[in-house]
């Protein structure tokens, strides 16, 4: 099977994708919550990022601090 890409803002994606910005379309609802404990934190690269909202957000990728 040969896929085909377009070039978007992104880079490429296969031709039958499109590129969308979350929480502006019908692909994702973005919805405030609450933060887990500052115990679970750490700034050693264990574990999963965590994403504390606009600053960490770049135009097309996060940039976790945490």
């Amino acid at each position: 099977m040969t896929t085909e890409y377009k070039q978007t803002p992104i880079g490429q994606v296969p031709k039958d994708w499109d590129v969308v910005r979350l929480g502006k379309t019908d692909v994702a609802d973005i919805i405030m919550g609450q933060s887990p404990p500052s115990s679970t934190y750490n700034e050693r690269g264990e574990g999963l990022p965590f994403l504390q909202g606009k600053a960490e957000f770049g135009d097309i990728y996060p940039k976790p601090v945490k």
